[in-house]
């Protein structure tokens, strides 16, 4: 694991309370960067979902890159993870467009800087919010199946019940990791 860059992501639990969560992190400790999807997100969104799962990962391999990587702070944390994008539900895509995003990601991970460890999120908030249940059930499947990969490093697991305490506890992590 200390070979690999300082770099965590966080998947899972879309929307405000992950990125508060991850600004805790990063005002508990000044040499933690924080990255967000939301700057990458920020032109319209042209095109189907496919076309967005392709430009998105071409945001994450100029973010990411390898040769352009900083390790001036002593972990960056990210909102994204580059494989969440393989974890759409089943009749979402069609075969065409699920092998666009795959051969995208396959041509864009080759150049990105891993995270050392990834955090897999479940949000547990007010069903009133959430979307049906069979659609949170495919997507937690779906990303807990793309996490089990063999080429995923550590994976800590935490619901968002708590995120004060997800903060506490991803923040300790990372303080832990880099001894």
């Amino acid at each position: 694991l200390q070979t690999t860059h300082p770099y965590a992501a966080v998947a899972g639990a879309a929307g405000p309370r992950k990125i508060e969560m991850l600004q805790r992190v990063a005002q508990g400790d000044p040499k933690i960067r924080m990255i967000t999807a939301e700057t990458g997100r920020g032109a319209p969104r042209a095109g189907g979902i496919w076309q967005q799962r392709v430009k998105f990962r071409r945001w994450c391999g100029s973010i990411l890159r390898h040769d352009t990587w900083s390790n001036s702070h002593a972990w960056t944390v990210s909102d994204f993870w580059l494989d969440e994008g393989l974890c759409d539900e089943p009749g979402m895509l069609t075969n065409h467009e699920v092998q666009q995003v795959r051969e995208e990601w396959e041509r864009v991970r080759s150049q990105v800087v891993m995270p050392r460890f990834l955090v897999v999120l479940r949000d547990d908030g007010p069903p009133e919010s959430a979307p049906s249940s069979d659609r949170v059930a495919a997507e937690h499947a779906a990303l807990d199946r793309q996490s089990r990969q063999a080429h995923v490093g550590p994976v800590l697991r935490w619901t968002m019940s708590d995120p004060q305490r997800a903060a506490a506890d991803l923040l300790a992590a990372l303080q832990a990791a880099a001894i």
